[in-house]
């Protein structure tokens, strides 16, 4: 090693690197987790050693304005709540943990609530934050931030049961609007389908007799598509509807939803805070 040669450390996100500058500006770097040598202009060196600075600063700024909104919502200090994204949602897109964190504001702002009143705890918490901010299907995350939200509510009524985000998880988009219509299925409907939802027009609309019974006379509805029929069956495997039953055993024409997903899509769905 020549005079003057200096060893210097700089800590990575992963591993070790140990860097040789000789006299003529050239480093030679050797990490301890492969082994390997490489050879860098010292400028170009402590250019790049800048970015990752800057970079790294920009992400634990992100992270703590994150930390500091979810601690909010949770019983647990704004540094358990950074150290929760940090070491559970790492992997999570940044720009879907920021959504998450607008749609929560502006859903506080529709339940009346400039802040949380119910912190929620970490058990609940931690896998509602996972899935949502690694949701990324715009309409299934609101739905994630509606139920964060109305978990943090007193006066929401709702059950804080992580059964909501597991069946949530094995949702997608299409099976939320026919589960919402089905649920949300006006008297009218339920008195024409014989207590049932008649599904082969959902999640679009609601069909009537009047669109089937034709000349034959035949008073039976129309079975929904394979798409709709694939949907169903989903969630009636998650226990949130079942099919009303014929002469040959369950069939898709007819549905009606089950308490638990009443209680899901009323979990999903903001509700305003009481007058007082």
């Amino acid at each position: 090693m020549s005079e003057g040669a200096r060893w210097t450390r700089i800590k990575r996100a992963r591993g070790s690197l140990y860097d040789l500058a000789t006299p003529d500006n050239t480093v030679i770097s050797h990490t301890s987790r492969d082994e390997g040598f490489a050879i860098m202009p010292l400028n170009e060196e402590a250019k790049a050693v800048q970015e990752v600075a800057k970079a790294s600063g920009e992400a634990i700024k992100a992270a703590r304005d994150a930390g500091g909104f979810i601690s909010r919502f949770i019983a647990a200090p704004l540094e358990t709540a950074s150290d929760i994204l940090n070491d559970k949602l790492r992997y999570a897109r940044w720009e879907r943990q920021q959504r998450l964190v607008i749609r929560g504001k502006q859903f506080l702002a529709e339940a009346g609530l400039s802040e949380p009143n119910r912190r929620l705890p970490l058990n609940f918490a931690v896998p509602l934050l996972e899935a949502a901010t690694l949701e990324e299907d715009d309409e299934l995350q609101d739905a994630y931030a509606r139920l964060l939200v109305n978990a943090a509510n007193l006066d929401s009524g709702i059950e804080l049961r992580r059964t909501f985000i597991s069946i949530l998880e094995n949702l997608n988009s299409l099976d939320v609007k026919i589960l919402d219509m089905i649920v949300n299925a006006p008297d009218s409907v339920l008195e024409e389908g014989e207590h049932g939802v008649q599904t082969a027009g959902l999640p679009n609309r609601y069909i009537s007799p009047s669109e089937y019974v034709g000349d034959t006379g035949t008073s039976f509805p129309p079975h929904p598509n394979e798409l709709i029929s694939t949907s169903l069956w989903n969630i009636i495997r998650l226990g949130c509807i079942v099919p009303v039953a014929g002469f040959s055993g369950p069939l898709l024409r007819s549905v009606h939803s089950t308490p638990l997903g009443a209680s899901l899509v009323k979990a999903c769905t903001i509700i305003p805070v009481k007058a007082r």
